[in-house]
């Protein structure tokens, strides 16, 4: 049998409600925003867009957990 785990959280400034999955094998949690994606499943909610981004920087050590395609590099 499969179980998931979910939390609704509003994110973004407005607040906005989004539901995540929960991975327990894992502390790093995303929900999918508007930026280029190739292969992405469909969310049950519009794509997150903030009006202002405190993006990480590539050199972030959190970066490296994140799968970047050829054409769609780092910046």
């Amino acid at each position: 049998m499969y179980r998931s785990y979910t939390v609704n959280m509003d994110i973004g400034n407005p607040p906005r409600p989004y539901t995540l999955d929960m991975d327990t094998g894992s502390y790093v949690t995303w929900i999918q925003c508007d930026a280029p994606c190739i292969n992405c499943h469909q969310a049950p909610h519009r794509p997150y867009k903030p009006q202002r981004i405190d993006a990480a920087l590539c050199k972030d050590h959190m970066c490296d957990f994140v799968d970047h395609p050829a054409n769609y590099p780092c910046r």
